[in-house]
């Protein structure tokens, strides 16, 4: 008998059941859903597990839902980019297939259309009409050559361009560790003393 409502849990069942309401007759449509950014990876976090997206929506506004079975994420306009099953486990990546070729295919395209860019922009600089004559073009050239030849004054605390930090001797010691730890040896004098 439970002491604060003066019963067995057992005797209350049948009241408690009869008060109960019933399920309605169609489940929820989504547990949740929000509206979010893509960001420039393509992929979204739920629950501690990264989705893919398509990457052509990176940058734009998608909507998210999630239910038991799938998370879903669309466009405003109701296109659907991407459809995965949910994963309940943590810390997973869930990527497909089709969204990691087309990201290889966007970022093979974006690099190739940069180094054209790159090679477009080199290429008219060259040909460009130098505002120059010819003789102080000549001149400008010997000039940067013998430059070029001059010797560049050296440090000596670097070599093989790494900065190399002066030695620490001690009298009577091999090095600055052994000194610390007193097991330094000891200078030619007091070798022979002993």
């Amino acid at each position: 008998m439970h002491r604060r409502i003066q019963a067995r849990f057992a005797d209350r069942w049948e009241a408690d059941r009869a008060a109960m309401l019933a399920l309605p007759p169609v489940g929820p449509s989504q547990w949740y859903r929000f509206h979010t950014r893509l960001g420039r990876d393509h992929y979204i976090r739920i629950d501690l597990n990264d989705y893919s997206v398509h990457p052509r929506a990176i940058g734009t506004r998608i909507q998210v839902s999630c239910d038991t079975d799938q998370i879903r994420v669309t466009t405003d306009q109701g296109e659907i980019l991407a459809e995965h099953p949910r994963c309940w486990a943590r810390h997973h990546t869930i990527t497909d297939p089709g969204h990691q070729q087309a990201a290889d295919a966007m970022r093979g395209d974006f690099i190739h259309a940069r180094a054209t860019a790159a090679a477009t922009a080199r290429t008219a600089a060259a040909l460009a009409p130098d505002d120059l004559g010819a003789a102080e073009n000549h001149e400008r050239s010997a000039a940067s050559l013998l430059h070029a030849a001059e010797p560049i004054p050296a440090d000596p605390r670097r070599q093989c361009g790494r900065r190399v930090l002066p030695r620490f001797h001690l009298r009577g010691t091999t090095s600055l560790g052994a000194h610390l730890s007193g097991r330094g040896t000891r200078s030619a004098g007091q070798r022979g003393a002993t």
